[in-house]
């Protein structure tokens, strides 16, 4: 993997594992995720990460067009963003019992 990508995943692991320490029990299950995004945002601006927000993204398999998938942030490559490759980031949050919901829905971008 790319030094640069590399870094700046573990600068994201770091950050989504702070949000999440500082907002587990925090807020009512229905708000949680958007509070986490807020957070979020605020680690990426603080880190000076450029990104996009609620991006919506055409998934395509060998130029055919699959469907379009709206993802919570998109880092794309170029200024300050020193790495190589676009890095999309979804955001969330769950109890025990909705565990395996968001895993199906972790892994569209897979």
């Amino acid at each position: 993997m790319d030094k640069d990508l590399e870094a700046i995943c573990d600068l994201i692991f770091k950050m989504a594992c702070d949000v999440n320490k500082t907002c587990f029990y925090f807020a009512a299950e229905s708000s949680i995720e958007k509070i986490y995004q807020q957070c979020f945002a605020y680690e990426l601006n603080k880190a000076g990460l450029k990104y996009h927000s609620e991006v919506t993204i055409e998934v395509m398999y060998k130029s055919f067009p699959l469907k379009d998938l709206r993802a919570d942030f998109v880092l794309h490559t170029g200024g300050k963003n020193k790495f190589t490759k676009d890095i999309i980031i979804e955001v969330k949050h769950s109890d025990q019992n909705k565990n395996a919901v968001n895993f199906e829905s972790l892994k569209q971008w897979n």
